[in-house]
Formats: structure tokens, C-alpha cells, sequence
């Protein structure tokens, strides 16, 4: 926590109501965040009144707010005793398996992690009712703040028996604390005199960040008390107890400064920046007075000297706000790189090698040249934080880079490895300053890296970098820095002389002249070049100005950056995601469609006709409350990748729904069509029909984070409890079901997660069907005549002279047989070039029916008296069949030389076969005969 030190005594009111005997005697007495097990977290109510409060004719809400932004609100039900205690549990089971009996009441959102804070209204929830009791501060988040209880208990002082609206760090003992160490049910209210005086904690207080005229002084004690304080000039006598606690010096002499603020058990810092002049010794002197009634205060005044000093000029700095400018990011080896992300509002560059596994990877993160001819005492710093294990963080400095960005450049340069220089993060993410490197020892143009290795053998650790600096003295006539640059009249929000990269958003639709940019040289007598950018809608390269300022010296040179990115519009999330440039804001202007939203991150899905999204927003930058249905038109935000899946950030709030109650019908798939096409489902509701779960026994239940495999007919895919706290878990694992779900993707894998366990549908038994017979089928839209599911063979006969292939369409008997035609390729050839083939391949995958459709052409007697009789196929095989014969009596076979080779009588038939087989190959003439006469017909035998 940091404040500003000032003369005046901070002063804290209790505020309260005296409407209802809930406002009087019910407040927060216990918050338990646990260090040995997250599972068993609760909150613990008092009732320190003489009567019960019945929750369902007094209404009050329990508020929650994480991180100091989303709220989620619970209406409490049931009764308080008077003198007791309601317990609210993140979860009953969990809770009753370490504490031994069950809570009043659980909520899943109340999973606490000692940085969130909990408000208690009556008459109404966070925005209708009022704010008895408080533990934490309204709209900050609790890290690294006095109210924080991170793997610890937060419990209500003994004495206290009223509520108080604004958290009070007297009233609280917040300390680590185990599953064991917790009572959960009961609140002793009883006040234990404290007849002790405070104590410093070892190491404080302490004095850090001495500057031109300012310092901070680092504070922390074993209790909450007031410190008083003064500073004088060095060398003058040292005050008394009685002084210090007055503000004067000794003998009432006046101070630089002084005065009284409050400090405890959390680190607090306060900036001393008062009367202050620079390159000048002070002494400062402490006293510190608990909060009893008779208050106990230190016996001795705490002494500490302070020299301020002259602050080095700001050479470069880089704090990845906006991207990783003026680093440039370069892959030896491997698919992950480094990259800006963002965590609590705050920007830095991060890499991890893991993807399923630990992958091997070479990147740099390198620094634009720094020329260090123009300034004096140069030295760099940096911010880092790591997680998991894998090989170290490297810091290589070059002076032969040829400030080329290409691998071929980096790898040929000669790097020098500086790393055993700097104090490095030693995981869960925690911030480590670097220290200082001091570069005296290097002239002209220099290069710093960081360098990323990871294998499958030594692991991947993640790694962050941020706030990286070079400082330096500014030699006379080397001065390149500006000490102003506007934009239209205005000066850039953040403007530091030395960030040299600017990015300017600016309104969707922006495609006329950029933006008049004016600048100032911290030098009067340093020249100025100003390159605008040429074009709004173009590439990163026209949309940039650059500023180049050349010092009095003639060669010491900055270039300063001015990147304008207009807001994009997209009409849909299937041109976001087919964009989906994370340097730039977008705002879709189609409407898209709430399939689920959840408390975590304040998580929302959305979904059109072209695609899905996740919406990640953790700052809670939507305030607006949808349903599922709801239609959200203009939603605002940039994009970033979180292990493969594409995350929405918003930027602004859309306001309310544009349409309400939209059907939301999950679209039908396989897990073979999700693997094949992960970005074309991803962030979309789905549903799997007829699947089977691996894990299912009978008796396993859904639980939170689970990993399942859910079997299709062909493929299998992970079926993930990824939204925690649904009705899902806790519910037994079916073996077979319809299982709809949000098409999630983590690291190339795709997976689907229930929304609650309605979206689980249980199926008796799992019917796959071995059904591969055709109800129809068609030849150019007409059932071909003759059609019988069983029968799996057809002859088609079509006019003489036709020579396009005809259409064969057919319709399988079950919906989820898959069917493979192939046509006929030639009328003309033989039988395989005159067969179209229908596959039909069942539900199960493995049965199969192929049914055939053979056309052959009609040959033409060429005789009136048997004009409609058909002869078939030409050239003809085994057979030989004649249609339409009715009217003929013989047909004779005649050789090329006239023999009779066969003859065949007809007794009124329609069709008439002639046995072909025993003939050779050859040509042949038919004679037909009937009472009236004859006719002849030319066919081949083959």
C-alpha cells in the first residue's frame, strides 16, 4: 500500500444504520482462506444482537467482489441465532469432509483466494441496498494491501459488536493459518486488553527509492498503529518521544516535514516528497502508538538517515504496454515465441515453451541499439516473474549485432552472457527486480536480449519481463530526448521522454489525414525531422510517424514512434477471428448471441452464423448483465491467443441486450469434425450425439477440471468440467449420452464442456446402426423402375444416341448411413464404364451394401414391323436381351457368312433372352420373324 506523507492525522468513521437489528449486531466475523487446502474456504457471519435474524423477512445479501472489479451477489436464507454464527461454505460437501458437520448455507462463486473483498447489504443486493459491514475496500483489488489474507485467517477482533461500513485494520487479526487452526461456527466477542507497546518487524522501517527530492519509507509492525514522524536537516539534535508524537524537533524547533498516519501488519509504503531538496542529508525519526484505549507507545525513537540524490537521465524504456516495441521478438528454434499479454491491467512480454508438453525453443527478445556515447554512468534494470520449472532466464549483452532481425543475424553475432548479474523471480509468478547492470565498461551501439531455451528433458518454464530501463547521464550537446510530443494540440497520455514507441487508437472508420503531431527538444538547440504516416488504412509502416531528433552534437540521434491505429470494424466474429491481429481494437457491428456466462473472469461465450468467441474479462469492463439468448450488438476489444483458444478482451461495455430469447440451437457434429476443423466450431455450442465416456463406472461423478475422453463412432475428443460449480458436478459419469457443450481448444487440442447437467442427456443404451440399404433411388430425379431396397443390382436402358450420363441421386434407409456414389464414366464402353456404384456405408462404420445401376443404349431394328423392339447391350457378353418382342416368333442367329448359328422361339414374351456364351467373338446378324415378315439387327459379341 502506498500513500503520500502529510502533516495531518488520517482519521476513520464508523459508519452504520440503525433501521433494522441487522444493521446493528450482524457484521463479518471470520474469512478463512486456509494454506493447507483451498476446498475448505468459508465465510462466518456473527449475530452479536439479543434476537435471531429471520434472513427470509430480513433481507440481506452477501456481496463478493474479486480483484476489486466483478461483483457476485448471494441472498442469504435461513436464520441467525442471537449470539451466533452463519457459516456460508464454497462448497457443503467439501466443507463437511474437513470440518465435520454442515454450513448454513454454500455458494460455488465464494471460492476467496485473499485478494477479494466481501460487503454485507440489507433490503437489498450491492445497488439497492445499504452497506453494513465491510471486509476489504470497495473497487481495490486485496494484493499487497493491509486487508489481504491470502493462505490465512481473517478474524474479528474480540470486542468488536457492531457492523462497520468502511474496513477498519484495528478490528481485524489477520494471520497464516491451516485447516486446523480454523472454528469455524463460533465467535469469541470477547476484547483481550493489549498492554504491550507496538514493535517494529525485523528490518523496518526502512528507507527505498531515494530520488532528486523524494524518498519512500517502508513501514510494517506487529500491530496496527499510529506512526508519528518528523524529519529534520542532518546533524540537528534528535527529538524526544513527546516531540516526535507533537511534530517538532527537539526544543519545538520546526521540521522539514512531519506528521501521523496509520500502519500495521502489511507492508506499508509512504513517499516523503515534502519540503525535500535535492543532494541534501535529513535524519528521520519514529514513533509508533497502538490502538487501545489507554494506548501503548514506544519507548524509543526509530532513527534513520537519508541522502537524496541527483536522478539519472531515462535513456530507454520499455514496459510492453501496448506491444513489445522497441524489443523485437526472434525464433531460432520452435513454434512458441515471445509475446505482450497482459494480467491485472498490466502489460509485459512472456514466453512459455509448453504446448501439451515441454517443447524445444530458442527465442530472443532484443533491445533496438542503445548508444551510450552521449551519457555517462549508464546501467539497465528489469522486472521479472516465472512460473514452473525449466532452464533459466538468459540476459545476453552484443556490440557486433548487426541490428539486422533475422535468425541468420542473431545467430552470427557475438553475445556475451551477462545473466549471473541479476536476482531472478523464483516462481508463482512473483515480481523480481533485476538490480542494476552497469554498462561503464561498453561504448557506442549495444544490444540486450533475454533469451528463452526449453526442452522436453530439462522442461519449460514461463517467463515474464517488464518495466526494463537504461539509465544514464546525459552529456552536454548529446541530449536527443524530447521533452513534449502532442497530438493535435494535446500531449500523449503517458509521454516520457525516454519511450520512444507510442501507439494512438483512434474512432472506427478513421481514414482521412493523420493526426497533427508536434514536438518539443528537451534541447533548444537539437534539430528536429518529422516523416508523417501516409496512409490510415494501411500496413503497420504507413500508419506510423516518426520523429527523429538529432542533438546539438550533430551524431547522437533518437527516433521517436508514433503508431495511429483506427479502430477496425468487422460485421461478424467469422471476420474477427479470420483477422484476429492482437495489436489492434475491434468492434464487431453484427449482433452476436449470449450462449453462457459465467463468474470466473466474468466469462461470456458469443456466437453468429460465422463463428464463436470466448469473451475474457477479467477487469469486469462490461457492467451490463445479459441471458443466455440475449442478443449484444457492437461488442469493442482486442484479441489474444490463451493456449490455442482466441480470447475477446473487451474494451468497453455494449450497454443492454439488443434482442432477448434467441433460440440457441447447438449445431450437430462428430469429435472427427471438431478435431478436423477446431477454428470453425471453436467458442460454439454443439452437440455430440449417442457418444460413450470412457471413465463412466456407475458410481464416478463430474468433478471440477476433469479431463474425460468421449468416444465417437469414428474419433475420440476430451469432454472437460471446465465451467466448475455447475449442477454437472457432482453427478455421476453416464456411459452413453447426447452431450451438447462450448467447443473449447487448449494447445492445439480440441475439447468440450458442459454447461450444467442439463446439457448431459443419459441414453438407456447407445443403438449404432448396422442399417446400409437405401430407401430410394433415382436416375435424373425419376425412381428407377423395378426399385427394392434388397435388390442391389439395375439395368437402365436409354434412347439410341444418348451419350451424357444420366444423375444418380438415392436416400439412405437411415439417416446416419453415409453414402459414396461413383457415375459411370462412358455409354459407349464397356459394362464398368457404363456403371454408376452407390456405397452405403452404415452408422457403425464397418457394414456395407453397394448397389449398381448399369445403363446400355437401345439398338434400333430398322424394320417398321418391330420398331419398338429394343436390343441390349451392344456389344453384348453372356446375354443378349431383346425387348418389346412380343409380336416376334423366331429370331434367328446368323454368322458374318449368313449360317444359322442359333435360333430361338418366342411364346408371346415381352423380353427374350439369347444365350451369347457359347458363340465366339464376332459379329453377328439377328433375323426377326413374325406372320407379316422379317427384319435384321447387327450386333458384336465380346
Amino acid at each position: 500500500m502506498k500513500k503520500t506523507f502529510t502533516p495531518l492525522l488520517w482519521a476513520l468513521m464508523l459508519i452504520f444504520s440503525a433501521s433494522l437489528s441487522a444493521q446493528d449486531s450482524l457484521f463479518i466475523s471470520e474469512v478463512a482462506d486456509p494454506g493447507d487446502e483451498w476446498a475448505a474456504r468459508f465465510i462466518e457471519l456473527y449475530n452479536a444482537g439479543s434476537e435471531a435474524i429471520d434472513f427470509n423477512t430480513t433481507e440481506v445479501h452477501l456481496v463478493k467482489q474479486t480483484n476489486g472489479g466483478n461483483l457476485s451477489d448471494h441472498q442469504l436464507v435461513g436464520t441467525i441465532t442471537a449470539g451466533g454464527a452463519y457459516v456460508i461454505a464454497r462448497d457443503s460437501a467439501d466443507f463437511r469432509s474437513f470440518f465435520g458437520f454442515d454450513p448454513n448455507d454454500d455458494n460455488g462463486n465464494f471460492n476467496t483466494n485473499g485478494d477479494d473483498g466481501y460487503f454485507l447489504y440489507t433490503g437489498g443486493d450491492n445497488t439497492t441496498g445499504t452497506l453494513i459491514d465491510a471486509y476489504g475496500v470497495i473497487d481495490e483489488d486485496g494484493s499487497g494491501m493491509p486487508w489481504e489474507y491470502e493462505d490465512s485467517q481473517a478474524l474479528r477482533a474480540g470486542g468488536i459488536t457492531i457492523p462497520n461500513a468502511v474496513w477498519t485494520a484495528s478490528e481485524w487479526e489477520i494471520t497464516p493459518a491451516d485447516v486446523v487452526d480454523f472454528t469455524p461456527g463460533t465467535h469469541d466477542t470477547t476484547k483481550v486488553e493489549d498492554l504491550a507497546a507496538p514493535v517494529w518487524e525485523a528490518g523496518y522501517p526502512k528507507i527505498e527509492n531515494i530520488i532528486d527530492t523524494a524518498f519512500d519509507l517502508v513501514l510494517k509492525l506487529d500491530e496496527t498503529s499510529t506512526v508519528y514522524g518528523v524529519l529534520l536537516l542532518s546533524g540537528q539534535p534528535a527529538p524526544t518521544v513527546e516531540e516526535v508524537k507533537a511534530g517538532t524537533g527537539a526544543g519545538g524547533a520546526a521540521p522539514v516535514t512531519g506528521g501521523s498516519f496509520v500502519a500495521g501488519t502489511q507492508e506499508t509504503v509512504m513517499t516523503i516528497d515534502e519540503n525535500l531538496v535535492v543532494e541534501t542529508s535529513y535524519d528521520a525519526y519514529l514513533v509508533a502508538e497502538d490502538d487501545e484505549a489507554v494506548p501503548n507507545v514506544q519507548a524509543a525513537v526509530v532513527h534513520i538517515e537519508v541522502t537524496t540524490v541527483v536522478v539519472p537521465d531515462l535513456l530507454l524504456m520499455a514496459d510492453f504496454e501496448n506491444d513489445l516495441t522497441p524489443f523485437t521478438q526472434i525464433s531460432i528454434v520452435g513454434d512458441q515465441d515471445w509475446y505482450k499479454s497482459v494480467y491485472s491491467g498490466n502489460g509485459f512480454a512472456k514466453i512459455s515453451g509448453y504446448a501439451g508438453s515441454a517443447q524445444d525453443n530458442d527465442d530472443y527478445l532484443i533491445s533496438p541499439a542503445i548508444n551510450l556515447d552521449g551519457s555517462t554512468d549508464n546501467e539497465f534494470s528489469f522486472d521479472n516473474a516465472m512460473n514452473f520449472s525449466g532452464p533459466g532466464l538468459q540476459v545476453l549483452i552484443s556490440t557486433d549485432f548487426s541490428g539486422t532481425y533475422d535468425s541468420t543475424s542473431v545467430v552470427t553475432a557475438t553475445w556475451i552472457d551477462i545473466s549471473s548479474n541479476f536476482a531472478y523471480s523464483t516462481g508463482s509468478y512473483a515480481w523480481q527486480a533485476s538490480g542494476a547492470f552497469d554498462l561503464s565498461a561498453y561504448t557506442g551501439n549495444v544490444y540486450i536480449a533475454f533469451r528463452y531455451l526449453s526442452n522436453p528433458t530439462d522442461g519449460a518454464a514461463t517467463w515474464e519481463v517488464d518495466n526494463f530501463k537504461v539509465t544514464g547521464f546525459i552529456a552536454a550537446g548529446s541530449d536527443a530526448t524530447l521533452s513534449d510530443l502532442q497530438i493535435d494540440a494535446a500531449t500523449i497520455d503517458g509521454f516520457d521522454p525516454a519511450t520512444l514507441n507510442y501507439v494512438i487508437e483512434l474512432p472506427a472508420g478513421t481514414t482521412g489525414v493523420p493526426p497533427d503531431v508536434t514536438v518539443t527538444a528537451t534541447d533548444a538547440a537539437a534539430s528536429i525531422n518529422t516523416v508523417d504516416a501516409t496512409d490510415l488504412a494501411g500496413d503497420a509502416a504507413a500508419r506510423t510517424t516518426t520523429v527523429t531528433v538529432t542533438a546539438a552534437d550533430g551524431t547522437t540521434t533518437q527516433d521517436y514512434t508514433i503508431l495511429f491505429n483506427p479502430i477496425l470494424e468487422v460485421a461478424n466474429l467469422g471476420e474477427l477471428r479470420a483477422q484476429a491481429d492482437d495489436t489492434r481494437k475491434y468492434v464487431v457491428t453484427g449482433e452476436v448471441l449470449l450462449t453462457y456466462h459465467q463468474s470466473y473472469r466474468n466469462k461470456k461465450y458469443v456466437q453468429d452464423a460465422t463463428g464463436g468467441v470466448e469473451i475474457d474479462d477479467e477487469p469486469g469492463v462490461i457492467t451490463s448483465t445479459y441471458d443466455v439468448g440475449d442478443g449484444i450488438t457492437g461488442i469493442t476489444g482486442t484479441v489474444e491467443e490463451y493456449n490455442g483458444l482466441l480470447q475477446f478482451k473487451p474494451t468497453a461495455d455494449p450497454g443492454v441486450a439488443t434482442s432477448s430469447g434467441n433460440a440457441i440451437v447447438p449445431t450437430v457434429v462428430t469429435p472427427a469434425q471438431v478435431n478436423a476443423s477446431i477454428d470453425t466450431y471453436e467458442s460454439t455450442l454443439v452437440q455430440l450425439q449417442s457418444v460413450t465416456i470412457t471413465e463412466a463406472d456407475g458410481t464416478t461423478e463430474f468433478g471440477n477440471g476433469d479431463n474425460l475422453e468421449l468416444n465417437g463412432v469414428a474419433e475420440s475428443m476430451v469432454l472437460r468440467v471446465h465451467f466448475y460449480g455447475t449442477t454437472l458436478t457432482g453427478t455421476v459419469i453416464p456411459d452413453s449420452a447426447h452431450v451438447t457443450g462450448i467447443v473449447l481448444e487448449y494447445n492445439g487440442a480440441a475439447q468440450v464442456s458442459p454447461r450444467s447437467a442439463d446439457d448431459v442427456e443419459e441414453l438407456t443404451a447407445v443403438v449404432v446402426s448396422t442399417d446400409a440399404a437405401l430407401s430410394d433411388l433415382q436416375v435424373d430425379g425419376a425412381t428407377v423402375s423395378g426399385f427394392s431396397p434388397a435388390l442391389l443390382s439395375y439395368v437402365v436402358t436409354l434412347p439410341q444416341g444418348t451419350t451424357v450420363v444420366p444423375t444418380v441421386t438415392a436416400t439412405t434407409a437411415d439417416a446416419n448411413a453415409t453414402l459414396d456414389i461413383t457415375p459411370a464414366t462412358d455409354l459407349a464402353g464397356d459394362e464398368a464404364a457404363r456403371t454408376t456404384t452407390l456405397l452405403v456405408t452404415a452408422e457403425d462404420g464397418t457394414t456395407t451394401k453397394t448397389y449398381v445401376v448399369v445403363f446400355q443404349l437401345a439398338v434400333s431394328v430398322g424394320n417398321e414391323l418391330f420398331n419398338m423392339v429394343s436390343v441390349y447391350p451392344v456389344p453384348a457378353m453372356d446375354k443378349l436381351y431383346i425387348d418389346q418382342a412380343q409380336e416376334i416368333r423366331t429370331i434367328t442367329v446368323l454368322s458374318i457368312t449368313g449360317a444359322a448359328v442359333m435360333q430361338v422361339e418366342n411364346r408371346g414374351s415381352a423380353r427374350m433372352t439369347i444365350e451369347m456364351g457359347s458363340l465366339q467373338n464376332g459379329i453377328y446378324m439377328l433375323r426377326l420373324e413374325n406372320e407379316q415378315g422379317s427384319g435384321l439387327v447387327k450386333v458384336v459379341k465380346q
